[in-house]
């Protein structure tokens, strides 16, 4: 069970155009809250063979069958040094639906900031930069992390 402040914030978010701000190997992301369909802790997890290394496998839940992703992994951390986590979003872009396993959910806001350009961005993922008081928070784009998982 996603611990009850996350869970708040999830239940509370509303139909406007709001960002999910979380965490991932120390860095602090958001994406659009518009294609997650839901926020929960994966406990069945079966595994698939050679598959990617950020591919953990596959659930099941309600009749449905979905790729699991660690975006850890993805992004680079190393799959031995990461701590073991159960906190998954349910993107969906339309054409596919995949868990993406993170570290932690941190907040919901709403989503009037425009992101700076990354400059020297070369990753597709990353759609900009957003700047809140103290903080940089890596804007995704939910669009290109799907198509790149290549699930």
């Amino acid at each position: 069970m996603v611990n009850s402040i996350n869970q708040k914030a999830y239940d509370e978010r509303e139909m406007t155009s709001k960002l999910l701000i979380f965490s991932v190997n120390g860095c602090i992301c958001a994406i659009n809250s518009d294609l997650i369909c839901k926020v929960t802790e994966l406990s069945n997890i079966s595994p698939l063979q050679q598959a990617k290394p950020y591919i953990l496998g596959l659930t099941e839940e309600d009749g449905e069958v979905y790729p699991v992703a660690d975006l850890r992994i993805f992004f680079g951390a190393d799959k031995e040094t990461i701590s073991a986590s159960n906190l998954a979003v349910l993107l969906e872009n339309g054409k596919s639906k995949v868990y993406v396993v993170i570290d932690d959910i941190i907040e919901f806001v709403d989503n009037d900031v425009k992101p700076s350009a990354c400059l020297l961005n070369k990753n597709p993922c990353i759609s900009g930069i957003i700047q809140t008081g103290d903080r940089n928070i890596i804007l995704l784009s939910c669009e290109n992390v799907l198509s790149s998982l290549k699930v």
